[in-house]
């Protein structure tokens, strides 16, 4: 007994290399903790399964972990495979070489020395790193799954099996991170031939999970046939079978897909893949009365119900291969009304229906499918970013054609009698109410069978916390965000940020021509006299009153004026929509000519004509061309279009001038550095005769401004500043300019006193007590990490502080175009100063910085010299003390 103990003991240390210790250490490492962590692994591929939820409308990935999120419902069991295995590499890996055995025949035997210069002699220790990595990358972390993969081929070199495993799910996890490059780079350097028997169809799988997320669906069916019989009846076979049917079908080959779906059933897959699987039987059936009575049976059956948009969808894709769109937009719409949850497979038909109507130019009915798609499907879903883009621009084009739709109503309206606009809104009101109660019904009917079904009713915070099992709350989610946008701008329209939003007239109702309901909207009574203000009529907000529609019907000529400048927009806008976004330009056309014959005298048609215009040429229409060319010379004739079309080498010039505008400016701008102002006006005056289009135009009428203001004075520069602002008002040189000419205009206003004046005085007239009333002893603050500010300080004299700041101004706007500093005049500084206070310095050393760039400007220091200005630096809490507790000498003297 004893001897057994001490045998035991001596067994259990991993610093001895013997038969009997490693013996001990293989079967503690194969039958307790590596057994262990093989059914959490085990539990956490369950755990992935029943998380993943499968979208049978698109292919189905080979593997549920390609759903990174699904992924995450295994973190725990995958933690603790990790622990378990990372224990048994600590206190089983033996690495202690063996002592040498002194028979000769061992010694050399190519086999005993090659197992002499292994690093690990714990056989099965192999096994635990590999499920170490395996749970790394279950659990999500590709990357860190890559590095042990690596670390064991470096170390397992010489089992060239494993070498090729590791090397086979290196791949996978650079395909899961969606590096398939790298994916691809890494499967090519794998030797087929060192795998073993068990292992080689793990190849084929991971060849065919690539090769379809690199979308080469037909090159990875026959990985698919190899892998399929390593597959497990009850883990992932049945998978395996489905997506080969669909890349069969995908392929057109409706008879191997047939065969395909039939031998899923054979495998008894779950009940979501089974009716999947004999939805697409029906599909595939070469009777499309056979499939449709085989569908709508379905659809009759109770435990289908759930599924009605799927079977409604997939009758509807029946009708569309047939090319009857008629019959599938009528089955996609009962698809749609039956869904009962906001799934892929309600999102698949209303993409598949938006479709079809956007095909057809039915903008209008396609618009409310992709919108509700867009709050269905997830950023990564693959048809995603299409289908956003439509939805933003067929959300703007509704909105602008329901407001021409709206407007056109209101005026007819007007043309009726009182009677008769009341007959029509009384018809409004009655649908509305019918509407309600219908929808009223079907949310009872709902709630019924949620009681039914679930229970109790409880509160459902899903959808405000980002959805299931998102655990976000509503203002984090991107996707809730955009759907509560759409809602508002489908009852609203497009409201500016401002008070009393709901009160400004922007109604978006319905055409009284239309059986449909009119949204809740408020509107102001505009046609009130400004000087009946006491006897304003209330706004009635109540859309079942006939008052709340009639009180929008336009009745004086201001109402018809803002109701036809609405119109306008509207149409504007729609034909910009229609071919630059819709790119649909024959509507585009047909806009633009409404345009023309409803308003004949908008300033925006030469904008139109010159659109149109451009458009001809580029789709390569001559003669369009010439009649909208000749148009623009005859309606415009004085216009800068016209100018541009009655140019013969134009296009030409356009040419040359992404070639030549770029050297211009650098040369206009390196003679303005150099003061040679003349330069600068003369390049200037060449681009606009030459280049009047050229998107460096703004630039170049900044530089000419400035230029200006050297050489002709103040009155000179605001003019040129005017006339830059008014032609490229929405150019960021714009800004600037406004800036400066606020700046101007807040000179001239200083000389008649003002806010400034005024400020300062109530500083200086602060009740003495609030001093009287401090503990501590004030004193300059020597901190300078804070906001600081450049004094320029001159004795109280109007004028000259008007001229400092016209010329600080003008060296700001010049030398930083970047750099944002503000401007403040005060002309009441301290007794018998006033000054120009330079702010926007984050610190100090940013305004001593800011001096010396003052300093070194020789025309700017004339100037200050000039009038008796001297430059101080000084922090914001200094500055506070300035005039309060100290004079402007005694801070000069501490800052000595």
């Amino acid at each position: 007994m004893w001897c057994l103990a001490l045998l035991t003991l001596a067994s259990c240390s991993t610093q001895k290399n013997t038969w009997a210790s490693r013996s001990f250490h293989q079967m503690k490492t194969k039958y307790n903790i590596h057994y262990n962590g093989q059914i959490a692994f085990d539990e956490g591929l369950e755990a992935i399964s029943e998380a993943h939820e499968d979208d049978y409308s698109a292919i189905l990935p080979l593997y549920p972990v390609s759903n990174h999120e699904a992924a995450q419902a295994a973190a725990s069991q995958m933690d603790r495979t990790i622990e378990k295995c990372r224990k048994c590499i600590k206190l089983h890996s033996i690495k202690t070489k063996p002592k040498k055995i002194n028979h000769q025949k061992r010694r050399n035997d190519p086999k005993y020395k090659a197992w002499l210069e292994q690093e690990e002699f714990n056989n099965q220790m192999g096994n635990a790193w590999l499920l170490l990595a395996q749970a790394e990358f279950h659990k999500g972390d590709f990357l860190g799954s890559i590095s042990t993969f690596n670390h064991i081929a470096r170390h397992y070199a010489y089992d060239k099996d494993m070498v090729a495993q590791c090397q086979l799910w290196a791949a996978r996890a650079y395909a899961e991170m969606g590096w398939l490059y790298e994916a691809e780079d890494v499967l090519s350097k794998v030797q087929e031939e060192d795998l073993s028997r068990n292992n080689a169809p793990l190849y084929a799988a991971v060849s065919a999970d690539i090769l379809m997320k690199t979308d080469r669906y037909k090159e990875a069916i026959p990985f698919i046939k190899i892998a399929l019989p390593n597959e497990s009846r009850n883990g992932y076979r049945p998978r395996f079978q489905y997506v080969l049917g669909q890349l069969y079908q995908l392929q057109n080959d409706h008879s191997s897909a047939r065969y395909a779906y039939e031998k899923v059933l054979k495998m008894q897959p779950d009940s979501e893949m089974d009716f999947n699987t004999r939805l697409q039987l029906a599909q595939l059936a070469d009777n499309t009365a056979t499939a449709v009575k085989l569908l709508t049976k379905m659809a009759k059956q109770d435990k289908n119900k759930d599924r009605l948009d799927q079977i409604y969808g997939t009758l509807g894709d029946i009708f569309l291969a047939k090319k009857d769109t008629a019959n599938a937009l009528e089955y996609y719409a009962k698809g749609i009304e039956s869904s009962t949850k906001n799934g892929a497979n309600k999102a698949a038909v209303l993409i598949t229906a938006g479709d079809i109507y956007y095909q057809q130019r039915n903008y209008t009915k396609a618009s409310p499918c992709y919108k509700e798609a867009t709050q269905i499907l997830s950023v990564q879903h693959d048809d995603y970013k299409r289908i956003q883009r439509r939805s933003e621009t067929l959300d703007a084009l509704v909105v602008e054609a329901s407001t021409v739709q709206l407007q056109d109503s209101l005026q007819r309206l007007a043309t009726l009698s009182e009677a008769e606009q009341l007959k029509v809104v009384e018809k409004i009101i009655a649908d509305l109410i019918k509407a309600e109660e219908e929808e009223a019904e079907r949310a009872a009917q709902a709630e019924r069978e949620a009681m039914n079904n679930s229970g109790p009713r409880s509160v459902n915070t899903s959808n405000m916390l980002g959805g299931a099992g998102s655990g976000e709350w509503y203002f984090y989610n991107p996707q809730l965000m955009r759907s509560g946008q759409q809602t508002f701008r489908q009852q609203w329209g497009n409201r500016t940020l401002e008070d009393n939003w709901r009160r400004i007239s922007k109604a978006a109702t319905s055409s009284y021509m239309d059986e449909t309901d009119m949204a809740d909207s408020e509107s102001t009574n505009d046609s009130i006299p400004a000087d009946s203000a006491a006897t304003v009529v209330p706004v009635e907000t109540d859309n079942h009153k006939p008052e709340f529609y009639l009180q929008q019907i336009p009745k004086t000529e201001a109402d018809f004026a803002r109701s036809n400048e609405q119109i306008a927009n509207a149409l504007y806008n729609m034909v910009y929509i229609y071919r630059d976004e819709v790119e649909d330009q024959a509507l585009s056309d047909d806009t633009f000519h409404e345009f023309c014959r409803r308003f004949p005298n908008d300033p925006r048609l030469k904008d139109l004509y010159y659109m149109q215009y451009l458009t001809a040429l580029r789709n390569n229409q001559p003669a369009v061309a010439e009649q909208y060319k000749a148009d623009i010379l005859r309606l415009f004739p004085e216009s800068q279009e016209a100018y541009i079309v009655s140019q013969p080498d134009y296009f030409d010039r356009l040419r040359r001038m992404a070639i030549e505008q770029d050297s211009i400016y650098e040369s206009t701008y390196n003679a303005y550095r150099q003061s040679q102002y003349n330069t600068v006006k003369t390049n200037k005056q060449y681009v606009e005769d030459t280049y009047p289009l050229s998107p460096l135009m703004p630039r170049f009428l900044f530089l000419n401004a400035i230029s200006v203001a050297k050489t002709n004075g103040q009155e000179a520069f605001i003019g040129e500043l005017r006339d830059m602002v008014s032609r490229y008002p929405d150019n960021e040189l714009a800004a600037m300019a406004k800036d400066m000419l606020a700046l101007m205009g807040q000179g001239a206003e200083s000389q008649q006193g003002g806010e400034m004046a005024s400020l300062q005085e109530r500083r200086e007239t602060l009740p003495a007590v609030a001093e009287e009333q401090q503990d501590t002893v004030v004193s300059f603050s020597p901190a300078t990490d804070e906001a600081s500010y450049v004094l320029l300080v001159l004795p109280r004299d109007e004028k000259q502080l008007n001229t400092i700041l016209y010329e600080v101004a003008l060296f700001n706007f010049s030398q930083f175009m970047i750099k944002d500093f503000d401007l403040k005049q005060i002309p009441m500084f301290t007794t018998g100063q006033s000054a120009l206070q330079v702010s926007g310095f984050a610190n100090m050393s940013e305004a001593i910085w800011y001096e010396k760039m003052i300093e070194k400007n020789a025309d700017l220091m004339q100037v200050l010299k000039d009038n008796g200005a001297m430059c101080v630096c000084i922090t914001h809490s200094n500055f506070d003390l300035i005039g309060k507790h100290f004079t402007l000498e005694e801070y000069l003297e501490w800052a000595q």
